[in-house]
C-alpha cells in the first residue's frame, strides 16, 4: 500500500493467555494471503526499548505509549502492526484507540486455567508467599490488577478455542479490518482528488484518474449529472462529499462498495488468452471493420416494457394521449435524456449478464464495470415542439486523446427509420486523426463529415442492442413517426491494469 496510513491492532490479556502465539500465527497466515504484518512482542521490547521501566501503573502506561509510538513508525512500511502486550489498564488501551484508531482484541482465558497451564512456571512463582525470595512480584492478575476490557472490538477465549481454531478466527477478523482500512484510505484520497478536480476547474484528466472516476460512478450508481451538479453547486468540502455519498446507501452496503472500489483499482492482474463468449466471428469482424454492432435477442421483451412504463409514469405520459407526450416546462428532460431517472427495471437491464458478456467480448477482458447512464425519451416532432437532440458528433475528449471506449443503447420498443432511429457513420472510427490533420480542428472535420451525408439510420426491434466506439460519428435523429422513442443508454468501462 503506497503512502501508507498506519494500521495498529492491539491485543490485551493475561500472561499465558496466548497473545504472542496467536499474533505470530495470524501473521503467518496473513503473509500467505498477501498482507505484510509486523508483530511487536511486548516481552521482547521490555529488554530493549523499555528496559528502564518497572511495573508500576505509571511505568506500565509509559511502556504502552512507547510501544504505540514505535508501532506508528513501523506501520508506515507494514500493512499492519500487532501489539501483543498485557496492557492491563483501560487507560492504556483507550490511549491507543483514541490516538491511533487502534482496535482491541481481548485474548481471554480464565485465571484458573492459566494457573493450571502455567508452562513457564510464572504463576507458580507469583503465588508463592510474601517474603519468599523466589516470589514474582507485580504479577498481573495475582498481585497486580487486570482491568476487564470494556471496549474490545473482538474477544477470543483461548480456554474454549484451541490455538489453531483461534488463529483461524482472529485471521478472519484482522484481514477484514485491514482490508477495510486500506480501502477507506484509498477511497478518501480519491474523494479528495474528485473534489479538488471540480473546484479547481480541472478539465484534462489522465487515464488513471478517469478510470477511477468511471469505476466510482458505476459502483456507487451515481449518474454523472447528479454528481456534477452536487460538486459544482452544493459541495463545500471533502467531508460534505463523503456525507452526500453515505446518504445514498446503508453503511454495510457502502463499506462493501468501498472495498470493491479498492479491489478493482488496486489488486487486479492482467488477463491472458481471452476467448469470446457470445460474439461470432462474423460479428467480431463487422465490429473491427465498421466500428458498431446491432444485436437482437439478448433481453426479454417484458424487461423493456417494464422500463418503458416506468418512463411514462415518471413523465406523466399517456401513450393514448399524444397531447401528453411533450411535458410542458419539465425539468425532468434534458435534450432527449432523463438524467435523474433510475428505476428498478433500468438497473435490471444494466445488469443483464448477456449484455455484460458482449461488452467483455468487445473489450477482450472481464475486468469491466457498468456505467450509470440516463434513459432516453424522444417524442415525435410537432409544429411547436422540435427535436432537441444534437447533430452528428464525436464523444471524444480531445484534450485526453483517443481511447477504446464503447457506448451502447437498448431500444425499449420497435423503432422505425423515421422514429428517432440512432444514426452513425460506419467505418469512420479509425479516421479521426486523418480527418483532424486534413481539416485542422474537430469542428471543421465534423462539419465535413456531415456534408458527405454518409450517416445511416439503425432502425430496429424492441430489445435490440446497438454498440459503437466513441470515435465513431453518431447522433440521435428527429422523430417524425407516430409514437415516442424509448431507449436505455448503456456502457461499460474497462479497468486498465
Amino acid at each position: 500500500m503506497s503512502q501508507r496510513e498506519g494500521i495498529i491492532i492491539q491485543m490485551t490479556g493475561l500472561s499465558g493467555a496466548g497473545k504472542t502465539t496467536l499474533a505470530f500465527g495470524v501473521q503467518e497466515v496473513l503473509a500467505r494471503q498477501g498482507h505484510n504484518v509486523y508483530v511487536m512482542d511486548a516481552d521482547q521490547y521490555r529488554k530493549t526499548l523499555c528496559k528502564d521501566l518497572g511495573f508500576s501503573r505509571q511505568d506500565r502506561l509509559t511502556n504502552i505509549r512507547r510501544l504505540a509510538a514505535r508501532a506508528k513508525e513501523l506501520s508506515e512500511v507494514y500493512d499492519a502492526v500487532i501489539i501483543a502486550a498485557i496492557n492491563p489498564f483501560e487507560e492504556g488501551r483507550g490511549l491507543l484507540q483514541e490516538r491511533y484508531n487502534s482496535p482491541l482484541l481481548y485474548v481471554k482465558c480464565e485465571l484458573e486455567q492459566l494457573i493450571e497451564r502455567d508452562p513457564k512456571g510464572l504463576y507458580q512463582k507469583a503465588l508463592l508467599p510474601e517474603g519468599n525470595p523466589n516470589r514474582m512480584n507485580n504479577f498481573t492478575g495475582i498481585s497486580d490488577p487486570f482491568e476487564q476490557p470494556n471496549t474490545s472490538k473482538w474477544t477470543i477465549d483461548t480456554g474454549v478455542h484451541g490455538i489453531n481454531e483461534a488463529v483461524e478466527q482472529v485471521t478472519v477478523w484482522f484481514k477484514a479490518f485491514i482490508e477495510q482500512q486500506q480501502a477507506d484510505v484509498f477511497f478518501q484520497r480519491f474523494l479528495e482528488s474528485l473534489f479538488l478536480s471540480a473546484k479547481n476547474g480541472q478539465k484534462k484528466k489522465n487515464d488513471h484518474y478517469a478510470t477511477q472516476e468511471q469505476v466510482f460512478r458505476a459502483l456507487f450508481d451515481i449518474p454523472i449529472f447528479d454528481l456534477l451538479f452536487f460538486l459544482h453547486n452544493e459541495c463545500k468540502d471533502v467531508a460534505d462529499l463523503e456525507q452526500w455519498i453515505r446518504q445514498r446507501d446503508s453503511k454495510i452496503y457502502l463499506d462493501e462498495k468501498v472495498q470493491e472500489f479498492h479491489r478493482l483499482l488496486h489488486d487486479l492482474k492482467p488477463e491472458e488468452g481471452y476467448q469470446n463468449q457470445l460474439l461470432t466471428d462474423e460479428e467480431w469482424q463487422h465490429w473491427q471493420e465498421k466500428g458498431y454492432l446491432q444485436l437482437s435477442g439478448l433481453v426479454p421483451e417484458e424487461d423493456c416494457d417494464c422500463v418503458k412504463q416506468q418512463i411514462c409514469e415518471y413523465l406523466e405520459v399517456d401513450l393514448e394521449r399524444p397531447e401528453s407526450w411533450w411535458p410542458a416546462g419539465s425539468e425532468k428532460i434534458q435534450s432527449i435524456m432523463l438524467p435523474s431517472l433510475t428505476t428498478p427495471g433500468s438497473k435490471k437491464l444494466k445488469g443483464n449478464p448477456k449484455i455484460r458478456r458482449v461488452f467483455e467480448d468487445l473489450y477482450q477482458q472481464k475486468t469491466i464495470v457498468s456505467q450509470t447512464l440516463p434513459l432516453g425519451y424522444n417524442p415525435p416532432e410537432t409544429t411547436s415542439n422540435k427535436f432537441r437532440g444534437t447533430d452528428l458528433h464525436w464523444d471524444i475528449d480531445f484534450d485526453r486523446g483517443l481511447r477504446y471506449y464503447i457506448q451502447g443503447l437498448l431500444y425499449l420498443d420497435d423503432v422505425e427509420p423515421e422514429g428517432g432511429a440512432f444514426s452513425l457513420v460506419p467505418g469512420y472510427q479509425n479516421k479521426v486523426e486523418e480527418l483532424l490533420k486534413e481539416h485542422g480542428s474537430p469542428e471543421k472535420a465534423m462539419e465535413w463529415i456531415r456534408e458527405q451525408g454518409l450517416a445511416i439510420k439503425l432502425h430496429g426491434k424492441k430489445g435490440d442492442l446497438i454498440l459503437w466506439l466513441e470515435s465513431l460519428p453518431h447522433a440521435a435523429t428527429a422523430n417524425t413517426a407516430s409514437k415516442p422513442r424509448f431507449v436505455q443508454y448503456l456502457a461499460y468501462h474497462k479497468i486498465e491494469m
